[in-house]
């Protein structure tokens, strides 16, 4: 149960004005703040709560909260806690969708000022759609917090986040955006927050966020390598690294809980003459294997001095998500999901990931010193997929930064990849001259599981929506789903090279909240409220989600793909006893092909889009905007370009020597 609390800051709401100015992209999202000195900047997103659509919860009593008595670190009042329990905490939530895009084109950073006299471990954690749907941040080591009853002020890196597989870009709601938790606290100890806000790098104030974790120039005092699984080829000549190579004495890789085997290795290596490969096996559904120095103290300190980044080479056909985990000392670790710009084909080939070591440090992970027991290299996944092979070669840590290379962009000729697939629908809805790729269910490849019984079928009650027949689920629980998945490879590449929506008719009369849920390579969910809502009053109601929107979220269909539900619906509040009913459920091509947009170089991330507003990077120079077709959409001078009553679909948008796409929904 949770608790809810409503803190000072709604009387700071009420008394406020706020007139948003439409030509300037926020610089600020405020959670829990009087924000004085941004009333000169009204141009913010307000998180904050207002007792109608945004909350603070006290998480299940395990605080009591009350207006400040003390000295605010900023304003008239502040939020006071005190700790009820061996654990705590609390979190900021929104109802109803709110922007969250500026996160996406803006180099964010948290801020927050926390006293307090806990002496328990505690984390920043921030939610999310999709997988993982869930951030933290340790408050230890860059990110400790003195408990001696005094103001400080902590300011975290978004990035630190982000690289952990978060997503905040377009709407978010429901989502925990701001949470402190302890699951080792004292009860009577207490806990003060104020000045909670998000900025784009120059605070408040005025003064600019400086990055702790930009490293300085590279010397030759330090370690040009730090060698963990290579051959080193091409290092020969440059003897200066340092050797962490697992050894079976004082350095081992160690696989975790019997989650993997070893493999004889079948093909080329990435380098040199050899190379590792495991068997995973995931008896508890989950996989890691790491490599410790737990016999030899190694000197890590140079990392925080200098850049450096983690490359390795990998392979595997298995679409399960990867993390990278490394630990440090005084308990402080990090990881880094390999997606978005460390995405790699899981086609069976080889392929190099770099990863800048500062994507680690910025969350807090503390190698600076002599440590011994670290784990400087590992790759988990927590969804794990049995009987498949993963391989990796050419590990090391390299001073400089990440060449930036990019993998060939495979040819592929788009006009013959489908532009319609069939879900759960009769033959009469594909087009009848139409490249259709049928994944209805057969009872052999595709299937609909309903999943740990939590409905059966119910009979049909009138007419279908289409066709003459559809499918009805009656619950029987307080939670639902049902997911339809291949249990053979299908293509899924035309995803990646046409624009498609996802099309279904749906009918109630139940007010349990809905989603859909797709996966692939990760994975990601729509909640049919909002934009997506249709009446509950059981007739049907027909719904089109361009795909672009659980893309967005970080799902990936670019190739091969089994043993995933490709198309799902659930609800964690389910009403026992209701039905409902689909029909139609297919993906359609709009008939744009936005290869040739993927495929555009965008050089430069000047140029900004926010709220259906194009911001030019040079207002002095014309910006021109094209469709996906090559049609000129807009060309001229302005500071601002409005593109709301433009159809949706893929532009580019050029502006003097800068490009870059957008998307309108």
């Amino acid at each position: 149960m949770k608790k809810h609390f409503l803190p000072y800051i709604i009387c700071c709401i009420v008394s406020l004005c706020v007139a948003v100015c439409a030509q300037a992209l926020p610089r600020y999202a405020v959670v829990a703040a009087e924000h004085t000195g941004l009333e000169s900047n009204p141009n913010y997103v307000d998180l904050r709560p207002n007792d109608t659509d945004a909350h603070m919860y006290l998480w299940e009593g395990t605080l009591t909260g009350s207006d400040g008595t003390g000295e605010p670190y900023e304003g008239s009042t502040y939020v006071h806690m005190v700790i009820n329990s061996g654990w705590f905490g609390f979190g900021f939530i929104t109802d109803t969708p709110r922007d969250f895009s500026l996160f996406a084109e803006r180099d964010m950073v948290l801020h927050f000022a926390i006293r307090t006299n806990a002496t328990c471990d505690m984390r920043v954690q921030l939610e999310g759609p999709g997988y993982p749907n869930v951030a933290k941040i340790n408050l230890k080591g860059a990110y400790d917090v003195p408990r001696d009853g005094e103001w400080h002020v902590v300011e975290i890196p978004m990035s630190a986040f982000f690289s952990q597989g978060l997503v905040w870009d377009g709407k978010v709601s429901g989502k925990n955006y701001f949470t402190i938790i302890s699951e080792n606290s004292t009860a009577g100890q207490y806990l003060d927050i104020d000045y909670v806000y998000f900025h784009d790098g120059v605070r408040e104030n005025g003064t600019a966020y400086e990055n702790p974790f930009a490293a300085g120039d590279i010397s030759p005092e330090n370690p040009a390598y730090y060698l963990i699984a290579s051959e080193h080829t091409g290092v020969e000549g440059n003897p200066d690294y340092v050797d962490i190579r697992p050894d079976d004495v004082t350095k081992h890789l160690y696989v975790w809980e019997n989650t993997a085997e070893g493999y004889e290795p079948a093909g080329e290596p990435y380098e040199g003459g050899q190379y590792s490969c495991f068997h995973v096996t995931a008896p508890a559904g989950w996989f890691g294997f790491g490599v410790v120095n737990d016999g030899i103290a190694v000197d890590f300190a140079p990392i925080h001095k200098q850049p450096y980044f983690l490359r390795f080479a990998i392979k595997t056909a298995s679409l399960m998500p990867l993390f990278v985990k490394l630990e440090g000392q005084n308990g402080t670790s990090a990881v880094v999901y390999i997606k978005g710009d460390y995405e790699f084909l899981r086609d069976d080939q080889w392929h190099l990931v770099e990863i800048p070591m500062s994507d680690f440090l910025s969350q807090g992970l503390d190698w600076n010193g002599t440590l011994t027991n670290a784990l400087y290299f590992s790759i988990v996944s927590e969804k794990a997929t049995p009987d498949y092979l993963l391989s990796f070669d050419g590990v090391w840590i390299e001073a400089g930064e990440p060449s930036g290379a990019s993998e060939e962009t495979p040819d592929v000729d788009v006009n013959s990849l489908p532009d319609f697939v069939m879900v759960a629908c009769e033959e009469g809805v594909a087009p009848a001259n139409g490249n259709v790729m049928d994944m209805r269910p057969n009872g052999s490849s595709i299937n609909l599981y309903v999943w740990e019984n939590t409905a059966v079928e119910a009979p049909a009650d009138g007419e279908a929506w289409e066709g003459s027949q559809y499918s009805a689920l009656k619950v029987q629980n307080t939670w639902f789903g049902f997911g339809i998945q291949n249990s053979a490879p299908f293509d899924f590449t035309c995803f990646a090279y046409k624009e498609f929506y996802l099309h279904l008719a749906i009918k109630t009369t139940s007010t349990m909240p809905l989603f859909i849920k797709l996966e692939g390579l990760y994975e990601a969910s729509i909640n049919l409220a909002g934009e997506y809502a249709f009446e509950r009053d059981g007739e049907w109601h027909e719904l089109n989600i361009p795909m672009r929107d659980f893309f967005s979220q970080g799902l990936v269909w670019n190739g091969m793909m089994e043993g995933k539900n490709f198309f799902a619906l659930i609800s964690e509040q389910a009403e026992n006893g209701a039905v409902v009913a689909f029909d139609g459920i297919y993906f359609y091509s709009t008939g744009n092909a936005i290869n040739s947009v993927e495929r555009v170089e965008v050089n430069d991330g000047a140029i900004l889009y926010m709220g259906g507003i194009i911001y030019p990077a040079d207002t002095a120079q014309p910006t021109v905007v094209c469709n996906v077709a090559g049609q000129q959409i807009y060309n001229g001078v302005a500071d601002a370009i409005d593109t709301r009553a433009w159809a949706a679909g893929i532009y580019v948008v050029r502006n003097g020597e800068s490009v870059r796409k957008i998307i309108i929904k």
